[in-house]
């Protein structure tokens, strides 16, 4: 996010991932209910980064020490506080319900939070902004290219592996 928006928010470009991230979201929720009806997944790896991505840039003006701080403290208290109040299905997505919930994918934001804002506080602590303006090499092309779509790979490689776990149990079978 710093790289993208520390300059200054870009509005649409950031809607626009916000979009897909909660799409995608959406998607694998519906595709979970169908799929596997005893644990679908209510607040897995995409809610998170998309609400994550929403917190995150509400950070981006405080001081990186702050920020990090904020990380500390958040990833402190997911392993601190629990409490049964937070395990109604409309509270678990925080993270701090005492009883975990059946889920094929739970990722809440509490403490999972955390990494982003370290992230954020990191790369602006290390002034990564300045690494823009270089020439592109085939070595920072390779590296970028995971990052630059990453949900898509995220969302093919979930179908792929299952399905090569069904044909491995499929194949072995006696």
């Amino acid at each position: 996010l710093w790289l993208a928006h520390g300059q200054g928010i870009r509005w649409r470009a950031f809607a626009r991932r916000f979009a897909k991230l909660a799409a995608a979201a959406a998607l694998v929720s519906a595709a979970s209910f169908w799929l596997v009806p005893g644990g679908p997944i209510l607040f897995g790896i995409l809610h998170a980064l998309a609400l994550s991505s929403l917190i995150t840039l509400a950070c981006l003006r405080l001081p990186w020490a702050v920020t990090l701080a904020l990380a500390m403290g958040i990833f402190a208290l997911g392993w601190v506080d629990r409490s049964a109040s937070f395990d109604s299905l409309w509270l678990i997505w925080l993270g701090l319900a005492e009883n975990r919930p059946m889920m094929g994918d739970y990722v809440p934001l509490i403490p999972w939070l955390a990494p982003s804002l370290a992230g954020l506080a990191l790369a602006k602590a290390a002034g990564v902004e300045r690494w823009k303006g270089r020439p592109p090499t085939r070595l920072t092309n390779a590296l970028a290219f995971p990052g630059r779509h990453s949900l898509i790979i995220y969302l093919i490689h979930q179908p792929l592996l299952i399905s090569l776990f069904y044909t491995w149990v499929w194949a072995t079978q006696p």
